[in-house]
């Protein structure tokens, strides 16, 4: 045989092997178990195997490596029964590492000037404890740390994620079972787009809308949730609660200041504006807390409410909405 057919033979030989191994690794590769428990669906683009079939999928985005240890296990949500709301609205953005340092001082949070020197990070850590245990006396109750990525300097850590991980930090304050009804809502800016947004929020987990609402928050601020934003939504009031907390008694905070701001930069402006859109200065606040340039999702995820999102006016809303009667909290 020639030296140029022996080396022909020899190429031929090393690409059919070749072949071979990459049909016996797609085999290996489709037959892999994915989260949602089927086989080969969750590789590309769908790490939750909940794609139709038939669907778009992402080239090269595999949820597993045959060389890469397996992702951690976190706990699997277990909202499927819940049918309340608790809110805890964030005002403020963990800076450190670790959640453990966030009671010990503001250095661990990312401040305006006015926040300073009240003491502050005792406060965010009461609201953050008092939705646990409002969660936690509910087991029909999904918990929602709302707030966005609202400062630049802090890059893209939301205030709702700031509050998860002290929750997490302290062990859910010994009421861990809360961990699995606990999810977060981070494009708020504000505080009527914390209740409007973790409304959505609840929607997008449980694929219902809540029959009742809790906030829990600066006792100062319940003029705000329960008379402004509950009524611009037109939520039942009957199923409406605030959970006013104050800070503690000779602390640094000062209540008579805060409720006077409160009055000044908040309620005054709501009444005016009860969405939040129109008024050059709650409209500028929202544009200065979205930093990042990130749209809001909800529209898409919760057509039900879609009107609503969009609403933009001095008068309220009076379209239909999913709360108007008994379908509350009903599947839709």
């Amino acid at each position: 045989m020639s030296p140029v057919r022996r080396g022909l033979g020899l190429l031929v030989g090393v690409v059919t092997a070749s072949l071979v191994l990459c049909v016996v690794f797609a085999m290996q590769v489709a037959l892999l178990p994915t989260p949602g428990g089927g086989l080969g669906q969750g590789m590309a683009g769908d790490p939750q195997g909940t794609w139709p079939q038939g669907a778009q999928r992402l080239r090269g985005a595999q949820a597993y490596s045959p060389v890469a240890p397996a992702p951690v296990a976190v706990p699997a949500l277990n909202t499927s029964h819940c049918t309340e709301l608790v809110v805890v609205a964030g005002h403020a953005v963990l800076l450190s590492e670790s959640a453990l340092q966030a009671g010990r001082g503001e250095e661990a949070w990312l401040l305006e000037d006015y926040q300073r020197g009240q003491g502050l990070p005792d406060v965010f850590i009461s609201h953050i404890r008092g939705g646990v245990q409002a969660a936690a006396e509910n087991p029909h109750a999904l918990l929602v740390f709302s707030g966005g990525q609202s400062r630049t300097s802090a890059g893209p850590r939301s205030e709702g994620l700031s509050y998860w991980l002290v929750a997490q930090q302290s062990q859910w304050f010994h009421r861990p079972e809360v961990a699995s009804r606990t999810v977060l809502e981070e494009f708020s800016r504000d505080s009527f787009e914390n209740l409007l947004f973790s409304i959505a929020r609840f929607r997008e987990v449980t694929g219902r809308y809540p029959t009742a609402i809790s906030v829990v928050g600066f006792a100062f601020k319940e003029h705000r949730f329960r008379d402004l934003h509950r009524s611009a939504l037109r939520f039942p009031e009957s199923g409406f609660e605030y959970i006013g907390l104050q800070p503690e008694p000779g602390g640094a905070f000062d209540v008579e200041r805060a409720a006077q701001g409160e009055l000044e930069n908040a309620v005054t402006l709501f009444e005016k504006d009860p969405y939040g859109c129109s008024a050059p200065v709650l409209r500028g606040k929202r544009l200065q807390r979205n930093p990042f340039r990130r749209t809001v999702p909800y529209s898409v995820s919760c057509p039900e409410i879609r009107d609503l999102l969009a609403w933009c006016s001095a008068s309220r809303f009076a379209g239909p909405l999913p709360w108007d009667s008994a379908g509350v909290g009903v599947g839709v």
